[in-house]
């Protein structure tokens, strides 16, 4: 278990980021759902 969360914590900015920018897609994502202006794609 050490291993693996030391191998994430190399790695700690990059997750950081690509988090940051999920959240702010998935932000804009609803906001221009909500405003009419795409329509909400069904991945499911």
């Amino acid at each position: 278990a050490y291993r693996c969360v030391s191998c994430l914590n190399r790695r700690h900015m990059l997750w950081a980021w690509m988090s940051l920018f999920w959240v702010g897609f998935s932000d804009l994502y609803v906001r221009l759902c909500s405003m009419g202006i795409i329509s909400d794609i069904r991945l499911i």
